[in-house]
Order: C-alpha cells, then sequence, then structure tokens
C-alpha cells in the first residue's frame, strides 16, 4: 500500500501503478483484457437475443396451451352432442321399427279386410243366383 499525494492510501504498490499507466499506452488489440471484454460482451448480448427469443416461445407456447384447453372444451362438447344424437338416432330407429311393424299390421288387415269382400261379393253372387233360380 501506498499514500497519494493527496493523501489517499492506495492499495497499488509503485510498481503496479506504473504497470497500469503503461496498460493505457498499448494498443486496444494488443490488450488481451480488452479483447476477453469485448468476446464477454458479443457472448452477453447472444444470450440476451437467446433469451428474449426464448421469452417469445415461452409467450407462444402458453398461447397454444390456452388454445388447447379451448378446442378441449368443444371437443368436450361436440361428444355430449355427438352422445345425445346418438341417443335420438337409437329413439329414431326404435320408433321406426315399431311403424314397420305397425305398417305390417295394416298391409295384414287390408289383405283380410280384401279376403272378406271377396267373401262378400261371392256371396252376394250366390244370393243374386239363388234369387234368380227362385230360391227364396
Amino acid at each position: 500500500m501506498t499514500i497519494t499525494k493527496s493523501g489517499q492510501v492506495s492499495r497499488w504498490s509503485d510498481k503496479s501503478r506504473s504497470a497500469n499507466e503503461k496498460w493505457h499506452l498499448v494498443d486496444e488489440s494488443e490488450n488481451p483484457w480488452k479483447v476477453d471484454l469485448q468476446k464477454c460482451k458479443k457472448s452477453l448480448r447472444r444470450v440476451a437475443a437467446l433469451d428474449d427469443e426464448l421469452q417469445q416461445w415461452e409467450a407462444q407456447l402458453s398461447q397454444v396451451r390456452e388454445e388447447v384447453q379451448k378446442l378441449s372444451a368443444i371437443k368436450q362438447e361436440l361428444r355430449a352432442q355427438l352422445k345425445a344424437i346418438h341417443g335420438e338416432s337409437a329413439s329414431t330407429k326404435s320408433e321406426l321399427q315399431e311403424m314397420t311393424a305397425i305398417e305390417a299390421e295394416i298391409e295384414i288387415m287390408h289383405q283380410e279386410i280384401q279376403k272378406g269382400r271377396w267373401f262378400v261379393v261371392k256371396l252376394l253372387a250366390r244370393f243374386d243366383i239363388m234369387l234368380v233360380l227362385g230360391f227364396n
């Protein structure tokens, strides 16, 4: 330690002070500390740029997560609607089967009515024949 002219205590010895003063006289390109400092600054800029890019990706990722949650909710709603449609379809199928059975019964009844009409026509024809022949 040395005491300067102004009375301050300096940690630098005269030898290191003279080396320090000479340091400023050296060309900056020859100064290894300056080169290392420039490399550090360049690396720091790259790290800052990567950090900014990472923050942008994180923001996009959070937006994608929100959209996925929305789409999942929509998917659940659509599944519920599809389930309701399947339920309605099943009830419609059973109603259709019932209607088909009823139509078949109606067709059978119609055929029986036609048979009855033919029977009545035949009876009336016989009755007419009997009248013509004189059977009272």
